[in-house]
């Protein structure tokens, strides 16, 4: 006969970081599938239209946010379990911060070369039309270039903290 012993305290909150980590990577890949989906099926939407669908997307999507909040929440209140899952805090901290720092940095070059919003060319026209004397007010960027930047600023920090968990935790070691 086997005998099954309970784990201990510390290796069911272990458990529960790892768990949560796998929680979180899911969420944080099916939120911008959802988006996409949610975006087609919403913009064919009309009045006469069933409320079925968009409202099942809207309740994944839901999910999908109340999924990351639950990981990023049980994660950082269990990081000091043991050495392990610091490392894996810890790498996945410094990934994000990284990110953060790229994106912010960067994300107007992307949005540039993907959407065609160029702000640079934009300020150029406006420097130019004040050369000639034209009232032209003060220069306002295109509303798109700062709501690029913002609306994934999140989601690129949150897949960057779960892809940095998941590295090292797949490379093990400290």
């Amino acid at each position: 006969m086997t005998e099954t012993s309970q784990p201990s305290k510390r290796q069911r909150n272990v458990d529960r970081f790892m768990r949560a980590a796998n929680i979180g990577s899911v969420a944080v890949v099916i939120l911008p599938v959802g988006l996409a989906l949610a975006d087609m099926f919403l913009m064919d939407f009309n009045e006469g239209d069933a409320l079925l669908m968009p409202g099942l997307m809207m309740l994944a999507l839901l999910i999908a946010v109340l999924c990351e909040t639950y990981a990023v929440f049980a994660m950082f209140f269990r990081r000091n379990v043991d050495e392990f899952t610091q490392a894996v805090w810890h790498s996945g901290t410094t990934w994000a911060f990284f990110a953060a720092i790229v994106w912010l940095l960067l994300g107007i070059w992307v949005e540039a070369a993907f959407l065609g919003v160029d702000v640079s060319s934009a300020l150029e026209a406006h420097e130019a039309a004040q050369a000639q004397g034209l009232d032209v007010g003060e220069f306002d960027p295109p509303k798109q270039a700062d709501s690029v930047i913002e609306r994934f600023s999140v989601h690129v920090i949150l897949l960057a903290f779960f892809a940095g968990c998941q590295i090292k935790r797949l490379k093990g070691g400290f």
